[in-house]
């Protein structure tokens, strides 16, 4: 890998962490702080992680970890890494600290699609066109205009905005 890199060849999973895994005993930290590869290199300092933890509690049926401090208008966390430092999304902050760098050019998905979700393996990197196509629109699942028509090839254009119209409609 590069230098800098956050791993060094030899890791085997993001996920080997006991952090990730809190059935680990002692031993089994022990183990895994000693083990012949590299582990991640921490981006929040241990107060900053602690703050970071304080925010988030897990929900035991999804599994998600459900950010309970400042949100977004459109429900996603945010937070501080300390005073005077400017608001980061918390999901980004999660995944790159249990994962690494987001690569340029491309977005956070939320697997769960809950959007208040800071667990890194229910966040994967696309592209935004590709976290676009994945979001559930519901004017996308209609089979018909609203005064009834069908959206069908032969009723159906496509308006220069790129949004979906019905013939039908537009002639009256």
């Amino acid at each position: 890998m590069a230098v800098g890199s956050r791993w060094t060849s030899g890791a085997s999973s993001d996920w080997d962490s006991p952090i990730l895994h809190p059935s680990y005993g002692l031993g089994q930290w022990r183990a895994w702080l000693t083990r012949p590869y590299a582990h991640p290199v921490p981006l929040l300092s241990r107060a900053e992680k602690a703050r970071f933890d304080r925010s988030h509690v897990i929900d035991a049926e999804s599994g998600c970890w459900l950010w309970t401090g400042d949100l977004t208008p459109n429900g996603y966390g945010r937070w501080r890494k300390g005073p005077g430092q400017p608001r980061e999304m918390a999901h980004r902050t999660s995944y790159e600290h249990w994962v690494g760098p987001i690569p340029e050019g491309m977005t956070l998905d939320h697997l769960c699609r809950t959007r208040n979700c800071v667990r890194p393996d229910h966040l994967e990197p696309v592209t935004p066109s590709e976290n676009t196509m994945r979001q559930d629109h519901h004017a996308r699942n209609r089979t018909h205009c609203p005064k009834g028509h069908p959206y069908d090839d032969a009723n159906t254009y496509t308006d220069p905005a790129g949004k979906r119209r019905c013939r039908a409609c537009a002639r009256k």
